[in-house]
């Protein structure tokens, strides 16, 4: 009788090296082999329909890279940068996470970048096009360098992330309308 699990025990299989953990819910204590002369019905299409599958968000590493601008130090350059500090990080996440799925989903967290001024730039190229995007504490500012030269530019204005600037908005549409 010690190879008996009690009721909502959890339990382990295997099956083709996979390894399967259940909670018994069965009407009676279930036996070690009981479990083994069940191991051979349970198929992995079977187990799949109870599992979602595992999703990659790639702005999670955008995210990862923003913050990881916390753990700079006073010139982390060697020629006196300043830190972004947390309003910056804090705004550069929410400019970014408030962008257009299609838009967000094109940003390469290599192409994002601490200043020496403590900004964040974000530059997001589409074909030979791009959009430099920099946040500070209180503004937002944008150039463009299009491959027809009708570039669009925004020097600092204020920041609100539920409101993109009419310009980059307009840059936007360009970098993504106008090479398709």
């Amino acid at each position: 009788m010690d190879n008996i699990f009690p009721l909502g025990s959890p339990i382990s299989l295997s099956y083709t090296g996979v390894a399967l953990t259940a909670v018994a819910s069965v009407c009676m204590p279930v036996t070690v082999q009981q479990m083994r002369s069940q191991e051979k019905s349970i198929y992995l299409k079977d187990y799949y329909q109870y599992i979602e599958p595992i999703r990659v968000d790639f702005f999670s590493n955008v995210e990862s890279k923003i913050n990881s601008f916390k753990h700079l130090s006073n010139n982390w350059d060697g020629f006196g940068a300043d830190v972004p500090d947390d309003k910056v990080i804090n705004n550069s996440i929410k400019f970014a996470s408030n962008l257009p799925d299609a838009i967000r989903s094109e940003i390469n967290p290599e192409s994002v970048v601490a200043t020496p001024y403590g900004t964040i730039v974000f530059d997001i190229e589409h074909n030979e096009d791009l959009i430099s995007i920099e946040i500070g504490e209180k503004n937002i500012g944008f150039f463009s360098d299009f491959s027809d030269s009708d570039n669009i530019s925004l020097d600092g204005v204020l920041f609100n992330p539920n409101n993109l600037p009419i310009e980059l908005v307009s840059a936007f549409s360009k970098l993504y309308l106008q090479s398709n």
